[in-house]
């Protein structure tokens, strides 16, 4: 009886901790801040989506991050994992308000209200 009960709250809790992995996963939450790239305003300034580059160190790889900032609320809206960048090349984005609340990141178009994109 006692052994069942046991089970039971490891079951739960195993449960649980994938509930929230899946959450925070889906959420873009506790992403690494990262190295600011630049900043582009929407068209009517009412948002500024932030650029950030993500260093991996010698144990992982690169990511870039972009969060929106309306204001004094940050939102994590895109994240890329793993991203292939050295010194010697130019730091290319392609990003581009497409009108006050749809962003395109490298043909990624995203209504920064209510999506969010996740490549790893």
């Amino acid at each position: 009886m006692k052994i069942n009960k046991i089970l039971l709250i490891i079951f739960f809790i195993i449960i649980l901790c994938m509930f929230l992995g899946y959450y925070f996963n889906k959420e873009l939450l506790f992403l690494p801040k990262g190295e600011l790239l630049y900043t582009i305003d929407s068209p009517n300034d009412y948002y500024r989506a932030n650029i950030y580059y993500v260093e991996g160190g010698n144990l992982s790889a690169d990511g870039v991050r972009v969060e929106v900032v309306h204001n004094k609320s940050k939102k994590n809206i895109y994240w890329s994992y793993p991203e292939t960048w050295s010194e010697t090349e130019q730091w290319i984005y392609d990003i581009k308000w497409i009108d006050s609340n749809t962003i395109n990141i490298n043909g990624v178009t995203l209504d920064v209200n209510k999506q969010k994109y996740r490549n790893n």
